[in-house]
């Protein structure tokens, strides 16, 4: 099986990025959904949590809200960080015309695999992570040095991790047109063969021969892979820059926080055809 994420990208927004990528206060408290949808509020230790819920009606605003949300700051970070023309130009040319592009393919593609759970409470949009993502990509916006990530990754990784779901462990599951994101209608886990399953907490043991597949049990949208330790490995957090890491043979790994190996097997800053990877 490909790399979870791996294709996210035709899964959201298959008209756009499958042509750009070939070429991104209480304690215990619980969270209720509303009938039309609405925010509610989760304590835990006197943290408060705001959870944005679609409920019966109200799976058509959340999908607007997100695509809304990163429609620019996306556009705008691709833009000041990738100079491969041909690829921008499959992305629409220009920031404008990337916008536009972007919020079609979006509410289409996107609404057509992730509505359904939204509408029947499967999946929640976190306010606060979505609001995270938009953050992390409104910083890339100056170019340059600030180009830490490949933009198309923020989206894939932070953006789509802000759908959370809402399906226990064990309970039945069904993921029949999510392709490869099933975890965003599992509570902590992914749905496999029918029944969400816990990811492995950070630290439990793993297969590393499985890092790029479901298989690992890692906490991918939580950035964990199983980083390797002999013959077996851990679940712990992507590498930072210096990092070890296996060199790839494409633009990308998903071992390193920046997606880019360098050839002395370190984590690196985003090659200019890293810049620009997704998918």
């Amino acid at each position: 099986m490909n790399h979870p994420l791996s294709t996210i990208t035709p899964l959201l927004l298959s008209a756009f990025f499958a042509a750009t990528l070939a070429a991104c206060g209480g304690s215990g408290g619980t969270a209720s959904t509303g009938a039309g949808g609405g925010s509610t509020t989760t304590g835990n230790g006197g943290s408060m949590t705001t959870t944005t819920t679609a409920g019966s009606g109200g799976a058509g605003s959340e999908l607007a809200k997100f695509c809304d949300d990163i429609d620019a700051p996306y556009c705008e970070a691709l833009f000041a960080c990738c100079t491969d023309q041909a690829k921008l130009d499959l992305a629409g040319g220009t920031v404008s015309g990337c916008k536009t592009k972007f919020a079609t393919s979006c509410a289409t593609d996107f609404g057509a695999s992730f509505s359904p759970h939204l509408q029947n409470g499967d999946t929640v949009l976190n306010a606060a992570a979505l609001a995270a993502c938009v953050s992390s990509l409104t910083a890339m916006k100056g170019g340059g040095a600030a180009c830490t990530r490949p933009p198309t990754f923020v989206l894939e990784l932070d953006c789509v991790a802000a759908l959370k779901g809402t399906i226990a462990p064990g309970a039945a599951c069904d993921s029949t047109t999510l392709h490869d994101t099933e975890y965003v209608i599992c509570d902590k886990g992914n749905c496999d063969q029918g029944k969400c399953k816990a990811f492995l907490a950070t630290g439990a043991t793993c297969d590393p021969t499985m890092d790029d597949t479901y298989a690992a049990g890692c906490n991918f949208p939580a950035q964990e892979h199983c980083v390797a330790s002999g013959a077996m490995g851990k679940c712990g957090p992507i590498g930072s820059i210096g990092d070890a890491c296996t060199p790839p043979d494409h633009d990308k790994t998903f071992s390193c926080y920046s997606m880019s190996c360098g050839p002395a097997g370190q984590c690196i800053d985003p090659t200019a055809d890293g810049i620009c990877a997704g998918g």
